[in-house]
């Protein structure tokens, strides 16, 4: 992953999404009216992973997979609203995306798990909200925002790898066909060499300048 590449990328979507400084500091306002139900998030997350045949096959570490990804997702939650959203907050994020693909989570689901964990964010922060109406609208906004960042990181480690097996694949094509192409050339001498080696050992007479 080229990590500059990954940032300015990253940059251009916040600049497209209005992301700025004033979304920071709401997600960071309003943390603590969604820390609370962080861990409830985590339980529906996994419980609804193991529900599911599509989902459940990835969890092949058992209890102790579970219990590491459960820690990765609530580290992931506070970021989301504390994070400084630089170059390292890509690099973690990329890396969730690359992990979601080499545990072998279909894209589809993957995308459909972000949906849930944003309808509850969006539930919570609404019920725990004290503050104007207006205010809440402009914080429902801005976490879209962030989440809709993330969503787009996570979608280009997809692309990303992708991208990678499409190369393996034709790089494997090429390799056969140039296998082929030397079967092919190593072939016509080969068959020379056995028809020789056939008429030596079954000739009846022999010249010496043939067996030369």
């Amino acid at each position: 992953m080229d990590i500059e590449q990954r940032f300015a990328e990253f940059q251009q979507l916040q600049e497209y999404l209005g992301w700025s400084a004033a979304d920071r500091e709401r997600l960071r306002a309003v943390v603590d009216v969604v820390r609370p139900s962080f861990a409830m998030i985590v339980d529906d997350f996994y419980a609804e992973v193991a529900r599911h045949p599509d989902t459940r096959h990835v969890m092949r570490g058992g209890a102790a997979q579970v219990a590491r990804l459960r820690v990765t997702l609530l580290v992931w939650l506070e970021q989301l609203f504390c994070g400084d959203y630089d170059r390292d907050y890509v690099a973690r994020r990329w890396q969730v995306g690359r992990r979601h693909v080499e545990i072998g989570v279909q894209q589809i689901f993957a995308n459909a798990a972000l949906s849930r964990i944003r309808s509850h964010l969006i539930e919570v922060t609404a019920s725990g909200w004290r503050g104007a109406a207006d205010e809440l609208s402009t914080t429902l906004v801005s976490l879209n925002r962030a989440i809709d960042l993330d969503m787009s990181l996570i979608d280009a480690a997809y692309d990303q790898e992708y991208q990678n097996r499409l190369q393996r694949s034709e790089r494997l094509v090429a390799i056969g066909q140039m296998a082929g192409g030397i079967a092919h050339e190593l072939r016509n001498p080969l068959n020379v060499v056995r028809t020789s080696v056939f008429y030596l050992l079954n000739a009846q007479r022999v010249t010496p300048e043939k067996q030369a």
